[in-house]
């Protein structure tokens, strides 16, 4: 697994990553499909479950693509 980052520049960098870290990151896509599954079916949108709990729309988006972890204060 690889990770792509800019440099300085502007170009991409293209970084190999650990082998458990990309597992890492499966694990949080899937809690992430967990979570947008969960949202679905209480019949919220993003931007309701985020004001729900006091996030944004997009922070949500990124924790339901995995991209950001939960967080404790998370309710």
């Amino acid at each position: 697994m690889s990770a792509v980052r800019k440099s300085e520049s502007g170009e991409d960098i293209r970084t190999e990553l650990p082998e458990d870290l990309g597992e890492v990151s499966d694990f949080f896509r899937a809690i992430g499909k967990q979570i947008k599954l969960l949202r679905e079916r209480a019949g919220l949108t993003r931007k309701e479950l985020g004001e729900l709990v006091g996030y944004g729309e997009r922070l949500i988006s990124s924790v339901e693509r995995g991209v950001r972890t939960l967080q404790p204060e998370l309710k």
